[in-house]
C-alpha cells in the first residue's frame, strides 16, 4: 500500500539520496486534516531527518500516525523537537506522535495535545541505542478501548538511556 504524507521532509530512507533531502528545517503553524485510510497509511507530518523542529501545528484525522520522525539505517546525530501540536487522530492511528531517537543528538517531545491514537506518544529504538531525550509538559489521552500506552517506550533489541518522562498529564489507556 501507498504511504501518504500531509508534510513530507524527506530524508535518505525516503528513497534516492542523489536528489534533495531536507535538512535544517522547521514545519510550524501548518494545519494538516485528513491524511490517508484510517489505520493503515495516512501520515500528517513526516520528517525523515533530524535537524527539525516541529512546532505549533494542527493535526487532524491521519489514518496511521500524526507525527512521524524515523530515520531507520541513517545515522543521525542532531536534534529533533516537537513542542507545541495539536495531533487529533482516530482510534485507528497506531501513534499520535512516533520517534526514532538518535544516539548522541537532542531529543525532546514537549506541551504538545494528544488525543485518540491507540499510542499517544511512541519513542522506539531500532537501530541504535536511543539516548537524550525528553517528554515533558503534554497532554496525552489516548480515549480508545485496547489502547497501547499514552507514553510507550520500546526499546526494541536496543537499549534506551538517559530519559527524562515528567510532568505529563495521561489518560485513556485501559
Amino acid at each position: 500500500a501507498n504511504e501518504f504524507r500531509g508534510i513530507n521532509i524527506k530524508g535518505p530512507d525516503r528513497g534516492s539520496t542523489a536528489s534533495t533531502q531536507g535538512y535544517n528545517c522547521i514545519v510550524s503553524a501548518n494545519t494538516v486534516k485528513t491524511v490517508g485510510i484510517a489505520g493503515s497509511n495516512g501520515i500528517g507530518i513526516g520528517a525523515d531527518r533530524g535537524d527539525i523542529l516541529i512546532s505549533a501545528n494542527i493535526v487532524e484525522d491521519a489514518g496511521y500516525k500524526g507525527i512521524l520522525c524515523p530515520h531507520g539505517s541513517a545515522a543521525i546525530t542532531d536534534f529533533r523537537i516537537i513542542t507545541g501540536n495539536a495531533v487529533r487522530c482516530g482510534s485507528t492511528a497506531t501513534s499520535g506522535i512516533e520517534v526514532v531517537p538518535s544516539s548522541a543528538g537532542i531529543n525532546a517531545i514537549s506541551s504538545n495535545t494528544v488525543r485518540g491514537a491507540l499510542a499517544g506518544i511512541r519513542v522506539r529504538s531500532v537501530t541504535e541505542a536511543g539516548k537524550n531525550f525528553t517528554i515533558t509538559g503534554n497532554s496525552v489521552d489516548t480515549g480508545a478501548p485496547g489502547s497501547d500506552a499514552a507514553i510507550y517506550l520500546s526499546g526494541a533489541t536496543y537499549n534506551l538511556e538517559r530519559f527524562v518522562v515528567e510532568g505529563n498529564v495521561l489518560a485513556g489507556a485501559y
